[in-house]
């Protein structure tokens, strides 16, 4: 059985690893910096979940945080380095509101230490309301 269990996960791993490898092939900036969108969205959406949730791990919120100001650092930095533009914007556009990104993510992150002081979670929820108004006027929301 245990043969069994470890050729299995073996298989899994050597698929995913398979599976990940063409996604990534002639990695460029723009693939790089969809990767990083997404993990931007993913910790806002925890960021949410910990805050409008009666949940024991509050106190991940600051970690996430962390992770969402992390991120919006790498996407500077990847919109530095990359050639990134889109039919609609130049990169100096895109820097502009990339900076806008990175400061509503510096506030966000300031927001939560506010409430894990014990405050009102209001700030959060406006802060967060804030950050996707960033990301939308990027993406068109």
């Amino acid at each position: 059985m245990k043969k069994i269990c470890l050729a299995f996960f073996v298989m899994l791993a050597a698929v995913s690893v398979a599976a990940f490898r063409p996604a990534m092939a002639g990695d460029d900036g723009n693939i790089y910096a969809k990767l990083l969108g997404n993990t931007f969205e993913l910790q806002i959406q925890a960021l949410e979940h910990l805050v409008t949730t009666d949940t024991p791990y509050q106190e991940n919120a600051a970690r996430h945080a962390m992770g969402i100001v992390s991120t919006a650092d790498l996407l500077t930095d990847t919109i530095d380095k990359a050639e990134l533009t889109t039919a609609t914007m130049d990169k100096a556009r895109l820097k502009k509101l990339n900076d806008a990104t990175w400061t509503a993510a510096n506030d966000l992150s300031n927001a939560v230490k506010i409430w894990l002081e014990g405050q009102d979670k209001k700030v959060v929820i406006k802060a967060i309301k804030n950050l996707r108004v960033t990301c939308d006027n990027c993406h068109g929301g």
